[in-house]
């Protein structure tokens, strides 16, 4: 285990939900618990349950803003333009999986079955999509790398209305089995702890894991979100006994002290120490239970910024391909990117 602090700074643009509207969440609770305390946990498990993003089809355009209010003005400046989103968006295969009766949006960038071409898969977080982190897959593309990426279930243009740590679990494993062999597996936030709680239990393999600000403790992040919303212990209590019982997960297997001494391959969490949705702590306790799990902390880049960030994309290329750490990085790194750019000639003459 190893830790790095990187220097960067930037405001946090997102805010969290505002007093008025943790107010009001909260005297609903306070009613309906005098009514019935069933319908008050009824009631948190809905809002714990049910994502706020975007849905519906990418478009260029769509995309670019979302990235650029998600990162804030000062990385906003380093985003691929709308017209490199259009190009990316063209060149990617589009379909669907059906995964438990809804209907998962899959994105791809790849070539034949019979390439010997590296596979990055990326897994987006809570309330995001598989393209919040096209200025990473256009990174990795290239580089000359095959890319997937996925919209969860009741995010982007994916089916469904409620979702939770089980369901990205749950997915996410689907759409690996599907690719087969992967050589780097990205996540952020949620779908990075559906990483390392499938790891840890065997279900899927993956060469190296990267991941960016991980939600490390499903059992903490019950407390965070009662903590936001002003609910009461015994409706959180209820709430995660909903939870558990309906997609038959137990939370408590899901912390750093089980799961990280479980996982034995390369990995690398990207962090910064001022992360207001997901706090650095819960990277920093599985890198104390991660013998392999290298900590980079990067002031500034908030809990979105990673997904865009040029600094967090070279630190995240360099684990990838650890040729780009040697001195002649520059030179590798140009040869990369020369056959990224052959790669893209190819699929538009196919």
């Amino acid at each position: 285990m190893s830790a790095v602090v990187l220097s960067e700074s930037r405001r946090e643009p997102h805010e969290l939900p505002g007093l008025k509207e943790r107010v009001n969440v909260a005297f609903e609770l306070g009613l309906l618990a005098m009514r019935n305390r069933e319908l008050a946990i009824s009631f948190a498990t809905h809002l714990y349950c049910t994502p706020r993003g975007r849905r519906g089809e990418p478009e260029s355009d769509q995309v670019f803003r979302d990235a650029r209010d998600a990162c804030g003005p000062d990385l906003a400046t380093s985003l691929p333009s709308v017209d490199e989103v259009g190009k990316l968006l063209a060149g990617c295969k589009m379909g669907n999986l059906d995964i438990d009766g809804e209907r998962i949006r899959c994105y791809l960038w790849m070539r034949s079955r019979e390439s010997k071409a590296p596979v990055m898969v990326f897994a987006h977080g809570w309330e995001s999509q598989g393209m919040a982190a096209y200025p990473l897959i256009r990174a990795f593309i290239r580089a000359g790398w095959q890319v997937v990426t996925f919209d969860q279930r009741a995010h982007g243009a994916s089916s469904g209305h409620h979702a939770a740590l089980p369901e990205f679990a749950r997915t996410l494993r689907t759409v690996l089995g599907k690719v087969g062999q992967v050589d780097l597996l990205v996540g952020h936030c949620l779908g990075a702890t559906a990483a390392t709680y499938l790891l840890s239990r065997g279900q899927i393999q993956v060469r190296q894991l990267a991941m960016i600000s991980p939600q490390s403790d499903a059992v903490s992040g019950t407390y965070d979100f009662a903590r936001r919303w002003l609910i009461p212990e015994g409706i959180r209590k209820g709430m995660l006994s909903n939870i558990e019982s309906s997609f038959r997960m137990e939370f408590r297997h899901v912390v750093p002290e089980i799961v990280g001494p479980k996982l034995d391959l390369p990995m690398l969490a990207l962090h910064d120490p001022r992360d207001r949705f997901v706090p650095v702590r819960y990277s920093q306790r599985l890198a104390r239970h991660c013998r392999r799990l290298k900590l980079v902390e990067m002031p500034g880049i908030g809990h979105f910024g990673g997904l865009v960030s040029p600094q967090a994309q070279e630190q995240i290329l360099r684990f990838a391909d650890p040729r780009l750490n040697d001195d002649d990085s520059g030179a590798q790194r140009d040869s990369t990117l020369a056959r990224g750019n052959r790669f893209s000639r190819n699929r538009k003459a196919a």
